[in-house]
């Protein structure tokens, strides 16, 4: 049989967020495990169709990913997908060891009391973390409202895409960087930040070696800046976004009047994440904190951010974790549009990782 196995197998990653829907294609050569970016297109979410991880405009939406569809030369694709800017509760628990349907029922009995969400309304998973002693284990759950990952992988399906997997954003991130050591390998006991700046929400996520710990979902986003500039200048959102993109966050520019509250608002809030995360955790060294998403592109951006961590770790009498940009399609193979691939790579970022869910699935297959 192994004569006839396929060679060359495509997977997809597709991630709708606020601001921009990205689809990927990584195509494996099975004979030798190698992966390569071979086409991604990214394209604007319609306006108002999707706002902190719910859709708000379906058809509107439909049409988007469709074209999309039509772009990539497929009628139906099966792909690995993610809703970004849903509110996601991460927990670890200690349980007794016991099997993994008992454990998916004894999550569906106590949802209220894990997640503070009723059964019928949660959608919900867990990874056993590690065996501990007397006979029982460490377990992460992630759990979520149900209602908008139903409406997306409907609306998929309606489009001709079959979701295999919905995969959360932290993870797919974190995969993604891992995979393509956009982000070091650290020991179990240091900390990695993945800050996501999107268009509507950022989404920071901690982890302690490979395992998740914390997720907070920003309401501070590239948006927001552009809205800050248009109204503090009395301009288009068009010509608010042109100068956003022109100037960034440099102190001297004459937007910059106008950027400094939400600059301001993102700083604190990564501050606090990062603060309370510290003194909880006072055994843990946070090592390093990468940067992906749109937003993270802005100018002067990652700057501000590494500053404003320098000053809060001084303060905790603690060494403060590098700060800098990420990005995967530095270190991926690239098949065409090597330089788009790089100039994009931070905002394809969890699509990519999501790609990559598929490819290690398969491997295990």
């Amino acid at each position: 049989m192994g004569l006839f196995q396929r060679r060359i197998k495509n997977f997809y990653g597709l991630d709708v967020g606020n601001g921009a829907i990205k689809l990927v294609e990584l195509r494996q050569d099975m004979r030798t495990s190698s992966v390569v970016l071979q086409r991604f297109l990214i394209r604007p979410t319609p306006a108002d169709t999707v706002q902190n991880g719910t859709i708000k405009n379906p058809a509107e939406l439909k049409g988007a990913i469709k074209e999309l569809l039509r772009e990539m030369g497929a009628r139906s694709l099966k792909v690995a997908t993610v809703l970004t800017g849903q509110n996601l509760i991460v927990r670890q628990i200690e349980v007794p060891r016991m099997p993994a349907e008992e454990l998916k029922k004894v999550i569906h009995t106590q949802a209220d009391h894990y997640f503070g969400i009723p059964a019928e309304d949660l959608a919900a998973d867990f990874q056993v973390l590690r065996q501990l002693p007397q006979n029982r284990m460490q377990v992460l759950l992630v759990g979520s409202l149900k209602q908008p990952i139903v409406e997306l992988v409907d609306l998929l399906q309606s489009c001709g895409l079959r979701a295999t997997r919905v995969d959360i954003e932290p993870l797919a991130a974190m995969r993604s960087l891992r995979w393509t050591n956009a982000v070091a390998s650290t020991v179990a006991e240091d900390a990695t930040v993945i800050l996501d700046i999107g268009a509507g929400t950022s989404n920071l996520s901690i982890f302690q070696g490979d395992e998740l710990q914390l997720v907070r979902v920003i309401g501070v986003a590239g948006n927001d800046f552009t809205q800050a500039i248009a109204e503090g200048m009395q301009v288009s959102w068009q010509e608010a976004e042109g100068l956003k993109l022109r100037y960034g966050v440099d102190p001297n520019s004459p937007i910059f009047p106008s950027l400094r509250p939400p600059l301001e608002r993102l700083l604190r809030q990564v501050s606090i994440s990062l603060e309370f995360y510290q003194v909880e955790n006072r055994s843990q060294c946070i090592r390093q904190m990468c940067v992906i998403g749109g937003g993270s592109q802005l100018a002067g951006l990652v700057a501000a951010l590494s500053a404003d961590v320098q000053e809060l770790f001084t303060r905790l009498e603690t060494e403060a974790p590098l700060v800098f940009a990420g990005n995967p399609c530095t270190y991926l193979a690239t098949a065409t549009n090597a330089q788009a691939a790089q100039d994009l790579g931070p905002t394809l970022a969890v699509a990519i990782g999501l790609a990559l869910g598929e490819v290690v699935a398969s491997a295990t297959d």
